[in-house]
């Protein structure tokens, strides 16, 4: 995969999957402006910062790991990508700093009981990486989940995920290839039945979380660029679309 995932095709792609997502999130949703938030809770310049690019990395991250998930899922089903599609190096990604990542186990009990309802209310697999992110910022994470959990349970949300989804997919073969992992290879790996179609399970669960996390964290980077803009009209219907096709 690491030719695969250096190439200009896929840095392409990816970047493309961020710009949907940010199209969608500032179209169909009335974003809370966050920006004073920060001011309010008296962030310093340093950890605002910081802040900001937490976000950042994972509106470029998350669309990476989406397309890598996806380009794998269908692998497992047949060849996927296309060989004609040069596997020319795209240069190197930025270089961000770790961030600090606290996860349900390690959190205070006021941050495990937002985790609790982010999972209750959105029936998530796993708590998205950037939610134990913005956990180094307690308060931040409180009223960030308050206001932002209206658009996070919403048909419309979960309708906007699977097309998400659907445009990782559609993307696999605009990407350099053939790549394979069929039953016969993954049993040449030492694999039994059982440990391949866990293997394949969870890969599909990281697509469909991964195109949630990928809507949830530019919703953070729209908040904090200071939201969206609706009419009356529309902030009255937050989160409905008219005629909004069913999500398969």
């Amino acid at each position: 995969m690491r030719p695969i995932v250096q190439s200009q095709a896929f840095v392409f792609c990816s970047s493309r999957l961020r710009a949907a997502a940010y199209t969608r999130v500032h179209t169909y949703f009335q974003v809370p402006n966050l920006k004073s938030e920060i001011a309010r809770r008296q962030f310093s310049p340093a950890a605002s910062e910081e802040l900001k690019e937490c976000i950042d990395l994972f509106c470029y991250s998350v669309p990476v790991s989406l397309l890598l998930a996806s380009l794998l899922s269908e692998a497992f089903e047949g060849p996927a990508g296309d060989e004609e599609i040069a596997r020319m190096p795209a240069p190197a990604p930025k270089n961000y700093r770790e961030p600090v990542m606290i996860s349900e186990d390690e959190a205070e009990p006021a941050i495990q009981a937002i985790f609790a309802d982010i999972r209750s209310a959105t029936g998530a697999d796993v708590i998205h990486s950037p939610y134990q992110a913005m956990a180094r910022w307690p308060g931040f994470l409180q009223s960030y989940w308050s206001l932002i959990k209206p658009i996070a349970v919403s048909d419309l949300f979960q309708y906007c995920q699977s097309s998400m989804r659907e445009d990782a997919l559609s993307m696999v073969s605009e990407l350099p290839g053939p790549v394979e992992f069929d039953a016969t290879e993954l049993a040449e790996l030492d694999m039994n039945s059982s440990e391949a179609s866990s293997l394949i399970g969870a890969t599909n669960m990281f697509a469909r979380s991964l195109s949630a996390s990928l809507l949830n964290v530019t919703v953070a980077r729209i908040a904090l660029e200071g939201g969206s803009v609706h009419s009356k009209h529309e902030q009255s219907s937050l989160v409905t679309m008219p005629n909004m096709p069913k999500a398969s």
